[in-house]
């Protein structure tokens, strides 16, 4: 800064042509303290004076855009506790809207006066809002960390595209509420079965974490798991997952020595269609201290695998120790809690023992068992198993002999249902000439099942006389035959009879003379129990592989306080149901066998089976009590083979065998069905013959088709075997010939 008074000196250039000439002016100049030095122009500002503008100007500016954003609305408080909501479909195209989940993520237990509300934009009556905890926690009142509140919804008939409002609510405030599955209703990626192998993984040891995903459009590559919140991973943790066709599940490995810390966390994983719909699952991961479970692996395994109410029940746990020195152990076996044994004994190191008690069940429905084996020393394990107690059914067949399968016996293609169901019963054959067994050797059962039989074949009885018909009241019966209802028989049936399966009086059954296909509606009826699980849009078929054995169906007026759950399509009722006196009746005026629908791409291609098991999975819920409006009521896992056709027999052609798969508990998973030849796995072009499909709900069920050709004209013997990626509790049920009358096929 110059002083007044002082000299400034400047560098002038020379004028141009002057060479490299620079001339050195020395300039001097008079500062003045009375005038301040101006521009050339004249004009000029102060420096302060500029600053302080400057600086005036900057503080409205900041105070106009402080006001502008502090006008902004505020979002609504935060609930304290986090939740995760996630819907879940399946049916036709897997457009249904099966239930809802909601997961509890973080946040103290909620107990109480916690009500639910789920609200559809596309039918907002048809849910009975609101819910409770108990509902959607089967009848706990308290919904701690980690656990899943889950709503059946099959019943309240909502299809994607919609969306559905979820909210929680306490006496005092809004807990959670989110729009599923958001903007676009399209349905987006859809997590079905989550864990970790091994399911209780050790500090350090090697974790796989698994989930499969229902998404016809997925994008494979967009299956990410957020594994942040493990304790010991570094970094952002957000990494692609694989897929693995074996088990029909996208995985990703966690290395042995990553985790550092036991506890319950969670990861967290997204996927993407390919019309951008994006969804989210929360598995939680529990890692253990190496100084207890670690120590031993524990199994729980039931024989029979679907117990008998009253009847003795082998439970077995399976210990083995994965130590070097031999331990003594104590093994507890629980029912819902309650202990009913205990067993004792040593596990040599490296070794598996097995230590059983015998464990007769007192209430029919769904149970959850547990062993937890306690080591003298210290250390414990446990296991579970979550399984069905069915009352003691007995099925009649009335007419033809019942395993004699042929294209005129009813009887065999019922128990196949009845087994597709994952069913236990026990068979009787009553002769043509013999009657019914005495009310009391059925009393003594908790459902009978009788198919009076309506084939043509044969001169059996096919309906009840004055005598028979007081048997059929002392326990709860479920009755099938398109004959037990011709107006024949009708008119001279009691009113006792009558109205015990819903039947308004004599002389209100007749028989229809119907055309080989003919359209049926079938409908729930909630306050009875009577579910609509699995069950498609239905035709009567009175043909089933080119035979016409079958007589046509009767119908008949049902009571007026007991809906007609099954209709022809003239309205026609030819199903109804009561209960009187705490047993349950049911009335079937057709063969469950003859409900069919079409398969593609061939609507003249008809399954056998798989409506009818369906119709007959919710009749025997009905007849049993196991069942209800809101819930399955079975055990987690049970799959089957519902019923099978083939479609081309010449050796120089492709052959297709339709299967239709089953899911009969409260659990999906991925199922794999293979074609199996004269005994052993069927390869077509050097490949095994099978499929695999997804099942998400009770009930559910779905077609794959298997492609085979014949080697050479001849006769084989064709089967569908089932497979599963997980547990199934009714193995009985996974294997089905192809052929109608257990025979071999012949090609030509």
């Amino acid at each position: 800064m110059l002083k007044y008074g002082a000299l400034a000196s400047y560098i002038v250039p020379a004028p141009a042509g002057s060479g490299n000439l620079v001339r050195s002016v020395l300039v001097q100049r008079r500062f003045s303290k009375r005038r301040p030095w101006r521009a050339p122009g004249g004009r000029g500002v102060s420096d302060v004076v500029a600053t302080i503008l400057l600086l005036a100007l900057t503080v409205t500016l900041f105070a106009s855009i402080f006001f502008f954003v502090n006008t902004f609305p505020r979002p609504p408080p935060q609930p304290a506790n986090q939740f995760q909501a996630q819907l879940l479909y399946g049916g036709a195209s897997g457009l249904h809207i099966n239930g809802i989940t909601i997961l509890h993520l973080a946040g103290p237990s909620l107990s109480g006066g916690v009500l639910f509300y789920i609200q559809s934009a596309q039918h907002p009556t048809n849910v009975p809002n609101p819910f409770t905890l108990a509902q959607g926690l089967n009848g706990s009142t308290t919904w701690g960390l980690g656990q899943t509140w889950y709503l059946n919804m099959t019943g309240y008939g909502l299809n994607a595209p919609d969306n559905i409002s979820v909210s929680v609510v306490s006496t005092t405030s809004l807990l959670f509420r989110t729009t599923l599955p958001g903007a676009n209703p399209n349905v987006p990626p859809t997590f079905l079965a989550t864990g970790t192998s091994p399911a209780l993984p050790t500090i350090g040891q090697a974790i796989q974490i698994q989930t499969q995903i229902r998404d016809d459009d997925l994008r494979n590559y967009s299956v990410m798991i957020n594994i942040s919140q493990i304790p010991g991973v570094s970094g952002p943790g957000f990494f692609l997952m694989g897929y693995v066709t074996a088990l029909g599940m996208y995985v990703y490995n966690i290395t042995a020595g990553t985790t550092t810390q036991a506890g319950t966390f969670f990861v967290f994983v997204n996927a993407t269609d390919k019309v951008n719909q994006a969804g989210s699952v929360a598995i939680p991961v529990t890692i253990v201290s190496p100084t207890s479970s670690s120590i031993i692996t524990v199994s729980l395994a039931a024989n029979p695998s679907a117990p008998i109410l009253s009847t003795g029940t082998t439970l077995t746990s399976y210990v083995t120790n994965n130590g070097a020195t031999s331990l003594p152990v104590t093994v507890t076996f629980k029912a819902a809690s309650t202990t009913v044994g205990s067993a004792s004994g040593s596990v040599g190191g490296g070794q598996t023992a097995s230590f059983s008690i015998t464990w007769t069940p007192t209430a029919v429905g769904a149970i959850l068992l547990a062993s937890n084996v306690a080591i003298t020393g210290g250390g414990t394990g446990a296991a579970s198993l979550n399984l069905t107690v069915f009352p003691q059914i007995l099925f009649i067949a009335h007419d033809q002999i019942n395993g004699q399968r042929n294209t005129s016996n009813e009887s065999a293609f019922l128990a196949s249902e009845l087994t597709a169901d994952g069913v236990p019963f026990t068979s009787m054959f009553v002769s043509c000439t013999t009657n019914l067994p005495s009310q009391a050797a059925m009393d003594a059962y908790g459902l009978v099942i009788i198919d009076f039989g309506s084939a043509s074949a044969g001169s059996c009885k096919n309906s009840p006389g004055t005598t028979e018909q007081a048997k059929l009241q002392g326990t709860s019966f479920i009755i099938v035959g398109a004959a037990l209802f011709a107006a024949t028989s009708c008119a001279s049936y009691g009113a006792t009879f009558l109205t015990n399966f819903g039947i308004k009086g004599p002389g209100t059954c007749t028989t229809i003379v119907a055309a080989a296909t003919t359209a049926l509606t079938y409908t729930a009826a909630a306050a009875s129990g009577l579910r609509s699980d699995g069950v498609p849009s239905l035709t009567l078929n009175k043909t089933i592989s080119g035979s016409n054995s079958f007589v046509p169906y009767s119908w008949f007026n049902h009571g007026t306080t007991n809906p007609a759950w099954l209709k022809d399509g003239s309205g026609h009722a030819i199903g109804s149901w009561t209960i009187t006196g705490g047993n349950r009746f049911l009335a079937v005026a057709t063969d469950p066998a003859l409900l069919t629908t079409p398969l593609t791409p061939s609507a003249n291609v008809w399954g056998t089976g798989a409506a009818g098991a369906s119709v007959v999975y919710n009749l025997v819920g009905f007849g049993t009590g196991i069942a209800s409006s809101s819930t399955a009521n079975r055990g987690l896992f049970d799959f089957g083979v519902a019923g099978a056709v083939l479609v081309g027999q010449h050796p120089a052609s492709l052959t297709t065998v339709y299967a239709a798969l089953r899911q009969n508990g409260a659990s999906g998973a991925t199922v794999t069905a293979t074609l199996y030849v004269n005994g052993a796995v069927a390869v077509y072009q050097g490949l095994i013959v099978t499929a695999s499909a997804t099942l998400v709900s009770a009930g559910d069920w779905t077609y794959v088709s298997l492609l085979w050709q014949a080697p050479a004209a001849g006769t084989y013997t064709l089967s569908v075997v089932l497979t599963i990626a997980g547990v199934d509790l009714y193995p009985i049920n996974n294997q089905l010939p192809v052929s109608l009358t257990n025979l071999g096929t012949t090609f030509t």
